[in-house]
């Protein structure tokens, strides 16, 4: 019998979704979650077709076909049951996080004459029982806590409490979807169980952040008997405020998780963390340091490179002035170039949300592949095999910074006139990929690390050989389509680059694709640049990306850091603002408004007014560095005499 063709097309289709999506769960499971090929393909198998790489991974580890190694997921952004089930506030969360006990035995005392309980499991331990009490309890290990009602239970892998709690309150509940929601308090990750899937939502930040702070800033103090740092939300916590716009996260690939800082720390404290402390701080980028103290460390008198923790951005003025200000370094992240106006990559105008995969120059697998997970456009082993969809979704980005479309902010200029007017500029290390730094002809490109590539520079993905990057962005504009059908004078159809050393067609930006390592330079040069820092100042970054962010921790703890944001962040570092800081300043707000007011102080205001002459600054920042130059010269005016 003849298939009709409708039929066949739509199997066709189907057929290559299918594969697709089989390619891209064996890859997570694979790469992201550490499973044997032959484990992951069997269990691929035995599940049939599923959209939920989580089911897949229970199957294996409930058949014992592989070790949990904590592998990487992409949280449900979308799950319907957040607004509903999350009714704890941060005063229910536990103190200790990482000490709590499963509390499932604890209700046997009120349960025992009720017959319809018969049939639990025993009696339900409190956290203050004997933990070798007959068995009756759970061990120490990974615990989950219930976001609706704060129970906490022992995760599936142990005795499964936490599943049964969610159970049984799904057939009391009239809604039939129970306490859904629970965060891990091994690793702070938080999972949907009607979703089945773990989960990412704004409702849920405030408490993460807390428990983060709960678990380990006190875990790096154990010994200190000073309260607790007080949360951002505390009323006790203030900071001068300064309007601004948020801090939003740009193309500046800020999502680049490579956790690949080899350097060790000394492990020769008196304190005894237990060993999932550790895994999770290794796994997050933070330092085992941090969940160490002594009595020695207690008492120890630290010599700050100031004399007064500075209350102010004057106050910072002054102290970089200083002659105890000698060494300073820069980490900066999205925040310091949202003024140019880059496009970006997460938003929901961004490039993931509007990309469209039939355009891309793909056969049918890797097309739905892209459909089902953007990244994988941007992925090292998917330019490996086809390098076009990567160059065409770039192409835009590659000739704009070419022709620089997108100024450097006044948050740039800043770094640039810290190094010429000072001379104190050790680094600046940029999690952001736009280039905007070599705008700025006074910052020598030895005093920049990008630590996730630069979109201004071009290399082979398979030697490594850098190319002549005014000609490979001949050559993108020449051999790469336009998929907004904008230049007329694009191909109708892409070619890849070819290297001419290798002969290997992989010429690309010189961007840390995902999956993919950093730059050697970033492990090269932190070790000699975090000796001797007096001050480090942070910019426009969530300190949430490895192993940028290992640079507050390794600088000296006698120096000062600055963090110039939109919100506090750095909490799970070992970060703390507020009236007990020791050496943590906070100046909130808008990049360039609060860089701005710096330089303000600093005297440099006129070494400014030659970049709006000149037009290199992006309207927002010239715009609002004529508004001061105006007040700076109206109250010259006002007071000639000073």
């Amino acid at each position: 019998m003849d298939v009709p063709p409708a039929a066949a097309a739509a199997s066709s289709s189907n057929d290559d979704a299918s594969q697709a999506r089989r390619l891209v769960m064996l890859e997570q499971l694979t790469s992201g979650y550490g499973f044997d090929t032959e484990a992951a393909e069997k269990a691929l198998d035995e599940v049939g077709p599923t959209s939920e790489v989580s089911v897949v991974v229970n199957y294996i580890l409930e058949n014992g076909m592989g070790k949990d190694r904590g592998g990487s997921v992409v949280p449900k952004t979308d799950c319907p049951h957040v607004n509903d089930h999350v009714k704890v506030t941060t005063e229910k969360l536990p103190d200790h996080p990482q000490h709590a006990l499963c509390s499932f035995f604890a209700q046997e005392d009120q349960d025992m004459d009720d017959n319809n309980n018969k049939d639990r499991i025993g009696r339900l331990k409190s956290d203050t029982d004997d933990p070798d009490d007959n068995g009756k309890s759970c061990p120490a290990g990974e615990n989950w806590f219930c976001m609706e009602c704060g129970a906490i239970r022992c995760s599936r892998y142990v005795n499964g409490h936490c599943l049964a709690h969610y159970q049984e309150t799904e057939k009391g509940e009239e809604s039939t979807t129970g306490h859904c929601i629970a965060a891990s308090l091994v690793d702070l990750s938080v999972w949907c169980y009607k979703c089945e899937a773990y989960v990412q939502d704004p409702l849920l930040d405030p408490l993460i952040q807390r428990l983060e702070q709960l678990k380990f800033q006190e875990a790096s103090e154990p010994k200190k008997k000073k309260p607790r740092q007080s949360h951002p939300n505390d009323e006790r916590y203030r900071v001068a405020q300064s309007s601004g716009d948020e801090t939003t996260s740009n193309n500046n690939n800020d999502s680049n998780d490579n956790d690949d800082d080899d350097d060790e720390e000394d492990n020769d404290s008196d304190a005894s963390p237990t060993i999932i402390d550790i895994a999770t701080a290794v796994a997050r980028g933070i330092p085992i340091g941090l969940f160490q103290s002594s009595e020695n460390e207690e008492e120890e008198e630290l010599q700050y490179s100031f004399d007064k923790l500075p209350k102010s951005v004057e106050d910072v003025a002054k102290f970089i002035q200083s002659d105890k200000c000698r060494n300073i370094v820069i980490l900066a992240g999205a925040g310091m170039s949202v003024a140019a106006g880059i496009p970006d990559f997460r938003s929901a105008n961004g490039l993931y949300a509007t990309m469209n995969p039939d355009l891309l120059s793909a056969d049918p697998v890797e097309r739905e592949a892209i459909r089902m997970d953007p990244t994988v456009a941007l992925e090292q082993g998917m330019f490996l095999q086809n390098p076009l969809p990567c160059l065409e979704l770039n192409r835009e980005f590659i000739l704009g910074t070419r022709n620089q479309k997108w100024k450097a902010t006044l948050a740039h200029r800043f770094v640039e006139l810290l190094h010429a007017k000072t001379g104190k500029l050790v680094r600046l290390y940029t999690q952001n990929i736009d280039g905007l730094e070599d705008q700025c002809t006074q910052l020598p490109r030895d005093k920049v690390i990008a630590v996730h590539g630069s979109m201004d520079r071009a290399e082979c993905a398979h030697c490594g050989q850098e190319s002549d990057y005014g000609q490979f962005c001949d050559r993108v504009r020449d051999q790469i389509k336009d998929l907004s059908g904008n230049d007329e004078q694009a191909p109708q159809e892409s070619t890849p680059i070819t290297c001419t050393t290798c002969g290997s067609r992989a010429v690309k930006p010189a961007i840390v694709l995902f999956r993919s390592s950093l730059p050697m330079t970033f492990f090269e040069n932190v070790p000699r640049d975090v000796l001797d820092v007096d001050l480090l100042i942070v910019i426009g970054t969530s300190l949430r990306v490895a192993p940028a962010n290992s640079l507050v921790w390794r600088i000296p703890k006698t120096a000062l850091r600055l963090l110039v944001n939109r919100e506090p962040v750095g909490w799970h570092l070992g970060v703390a603002y507020g009236p007990d800081s020791k050496r943590d300043v906070f100046a909130q707000g808008n990049c360039d408004f609060v860089l701005l007011d710096l330089m303000a102080h600093l005297g440099w205001l006129d070494d400014l007014r030659p970049l709006l002459d000149e037009q290199k600054l992006p309207d927002a920042c010239a715009a609002l560095l004529r508004n001061r130059l105006g007040k700076e010269d109206e109250s010259s005016s006002a007071n000639p005499s000073s």
